[in-house]
């Protein structure tokens, strides 16, 4: 693969790492609890990472501890300018990968009917509609099963306007948080 420079200077050598597959990477690896998404420097990028910013800021999507930087990797030939996404390692967190376009609502709709917690159940109900706010695309992410946030989205690409359904999924949470308070 390659070796990866961050702005701070900071080498990554991908060959140290698990390579894994993305349709819009240049290459992705994971590597110490880290997971890097190595893009081509573009503005659709430079937005991508200003959005992603913009929906946990302003819509409060959860999403795992996440930083933006430019950076440049060499793969055999000249180096290259890049934007390098560092992100938590969700699997080795716990988690658990939905994606709505492939069966994911069910799954989140059985996760949410086995909630236990009020608290964690309202963190769904929350997320479920800072998701639908900020009109998230092509939802994906994590589910763990402990800890207080239990979604955790990712490759977060937006519209800021709804066009995915997710009315069904903060009802059901909405539904669960109410059986439980009332239990």
């Amino acid at each position: 693969m390659a070796l990866v420079t961050t702005a701070k200077g900071t080498v990554l050598d991908s060959t140290k790492g698990t390579t894994l597959n993305s349709r819009e990477a240049v290459f992705m690896f994971k590597l110490n609890g880290h997971v890097y998404k190595i893009l081509a420097d573009t503005q659709t990028n430079t937005t991508l990472c200003a959005n992603w910013k913009k929906s946990e800021t302003d819509y409060g999507l959860p999403t795992p501890y996440v930083s933006f930087a430019k950076g440049s990797y060499v793969d055999g030939g000249p180096r290259k300018t890049c934007f390098i996404i560092d992100m938590k390692d969700m699997v080795a967190a716990g988690g658990q990968f939905f994606q709505l376009s492939h069966g994911g609502e069910a799954v989140l709709k059985t996760k949410v009917q086995q909630e236990t917690d009020s608290e964690r159940a309202l963190g769904l109900q929350r997320a479920f509609t800072a998701a639908k706010k900020c009109g998230l695309m092509d939802p994906q992410g994590y589910y763990l099963a402990t800890g207080r946030n239990p979604i955790q989205f990712i490759d977060v690409h937006m519209r800021f306007l709804a066009t995915i359904d997710f009315d069904a999924l903060i009802d059901e949470a909405e539904q669960r948080v109410d059986a439980l308070k009332n239990a």
